[in-house]
């Protein structure tokens, strides 16, 4: 019997200094969540440079919001290494999720972009009334999808999309030439993640409130 006091008390000291410990303390009552966007080409139809921007957007909207801690995709490789099973495994949605269990992560993000066309014309109307001779103008449009995937069920919580949209112009006259140009996605991804981003960080902010 008193054995068994004696291990009751040990377990329950155990939890209160795993409670009150500072790293918990400061981490315990947070949503743990993975901003895991991946590129796996025509499938989700991301590539890596896309997978940068969409992580390097959502990561500098949810960084310091109260209650969320984040998660970026080499914490968690980091994570399955430091658990010593020596594997590198391909990023996909079921590799995500299992990698966030791993990494005791609540919830992860994952992405996917669609394009909605690219178009080029050429005209000869004058830009504020400048006459700048024949223009091409080109221009893009793409659909950005974000899902929210429970870890422990691997259930879409929440959905968010936003469409973004850049044009490229270049003009050439008698006397000058013009030339407006950049990537067409990226620009028109990072159009779509600039509206994107605060809308997921607001959402978030409020499923946790009220989960």
């Amino acid at each position: 019997m008193a054995k068994t006091c004696k291990a009751v008390v040990a377990l329950f000291l155990f939890f209160m200094l795993a409670l009150f410990h500072p790293a918990c303390a400061a981490d315990c009552g947070s949503m743990r969540l993975g901003v895991t966007i991946f590129a796996e080409g025509r499938r989700n139809g991301i590539s890596n440079e896309d997978a940068s921007i969409m992580t390097n957007s959502l990561t500098n909207a949810l960084v310091g919001t109260p209650g969320l801690r984040i998660y970026e995709r080499q914490q968690l490789e980091a994570a399955v290494r430091e658990q010593n099973l020596g594997r590198r495994v391909a990023m996909n949605e079921n590799t995500v999720v299992e990698l966030g269990q791993l990494a005791g992560l609540q919830y992860v993000l994952i992405g996917s972009i669609d394009s909605l066309g690219r178009t080029e014309r050429s005209t000869h109307a004058p830009i504020r009334g400048l006459s700048l001779g024949n223009m091409r103008v080109r221009s893009e449009r793409l659909a950005v999808s974000i899902r929210m995937i429970d870890v422990a069920t691997g259930a879409v919580v929440m959905t968010f999309s936003e469409e973004g949209s850049a044009q490229d112009i270049q003009t050439r006259g008698a006397q000058s030439s013009l030339r407006i140009s950049g990537d067409l996605r990226n620009r028109a991804l990072h159009d779509a993640m600039t509206r994107l981003s605060p809308k997921i960080q607001s959402s978030l902010a409020d499923f946790r409130t009220h989960r």
